[in-house]
Order: C-alpha cells, then sequence, then structure tokens
C-alpha cells in the first residue's frame, strides 16, 4: 500500500479477480521477502497519479450523467407489443411507464423495471450477450432481471404491463 510499510492488500478487481487475484498471490510474497519485479511495479497501486487521471475521471463521470440523463428523455414510444420480434429486448414507454421489455421465444415477454438499481441509470439492451446492461457502471442483468455482474447489489423488478 502506498506510504505505508508492510501493509499488503489485493482489491478492487471489478469482475477480473480470478485473474488478477492470482497474480497478487504471486507478487505479495516476493514483496514481503523484499523483491520488486516488473510484473509488481505494473500493478502497483502507487503507479496511479491522481492528477494525472483528472481528466479520464471527469469524462467518465459526464458519460454517466450523460446516460442518466438523455436514456430517461429518449425512450421509445410504442403502441402494441405484438409487433415486437421475437428474441429481442427494448426500452419502451407503454402506459406511462418505462420498462424493459424482452419477447421470449413463445412470444411472451418479460417486464422489467428499466432503471438499474445501482445508481439510477436506464439499462440498453446487449442483443450479444442477451442481456441488460447499464451503461453509467457495467451492472448485468438477464432477460429475468437477474443480476449477472455488479456493482449493482439486486436485480431489475419485475413489472406487470396490465
Amino acid at each position: 500500500m502506498p506510504n505505508e510499510g508492510n501493509v499488503y492488500m489485493a482489491t478492487g478487481y471489478g469482475g477480473n479477480g480470478m485473474t488478477f487475484g492470482s497474480m497478487a498471490s504471486l507478487i505479495i510474497p516476493n514483496l514481503i521477502a523484499g523483491n520488486e519485479t516488473t510484473l509488481s511495479n505494473l500493478l502497483s497501486p502507487s503507479r496511479i497519479k491522481p492528477l494525472a487521471s483528472v481528466k479520464s475521471v471527469f469524462s467518465e463521470g459526464t458519460n454517466a450523467i450523460k446516460h442518466f440523463v438523455t436514456d430517461k428523455l429518449s425512450l421509445e414510444k410504442i403502441n402494441e407489443l405484438e409487433n415486437m420480434p421475437l428474441e429481442e429486448g427494448r426500452i419502451v414507454k407503454y402506459k406511462g411507464q418505462a420498462l424493459a421489455i424482452y419477447r421470449n421465444n413463445d412470444g411472451s415477454f418479460n417486464c422489467l423495471n428499466s432503471v438499474c438499481p445501482h445508481m439510477g441509470c436506464t439499462v440498453a439492451w446487449n442483443p450479444s450477450e442477451r442481456s441488460w446492461d447499464c451503461p453509467c457502471h457495467g451492472s448485468r442483468f438477464d432477460v429475468d432481471g437477474n443480476m449477472l455482474n455488479g456493482p449493482a447489489t439486486t436485480g431489475l423488478s419485475k413489472l406487470d404491463i396490465d
């Protein structure tokens, strides 16, 4: 840990813990023994320079705010769900509600709240993965609203459109 003697940590891998946690298990014993390696320097938490990162952090924050606002204003309006293709997901405004709707292969619908429970951004349909993905912080949900990846800690709530 920067500016701390004899404190070692392995955290914050954002879904890549199997890879980076394994790497940490190789690096930390070398550091304890007083041996720095190319890999330990590459992954050191002190490599991050906050002032050099300001532009990137500002850009990411601006992008999240843009999605938070514009996604709520640009919902597709549909009058009839029957025109929606099978095995497709869409964010729609239906009967005054913003919905994340997926049409199953049998023609039935999974209707979910389109707001990510993490920070309130509107999810988007990912046709390649067949998942609802949050563009703000990366949470992912399956077609039934179950959480696949965080930082959200709960899934998308189911809604009744009748």
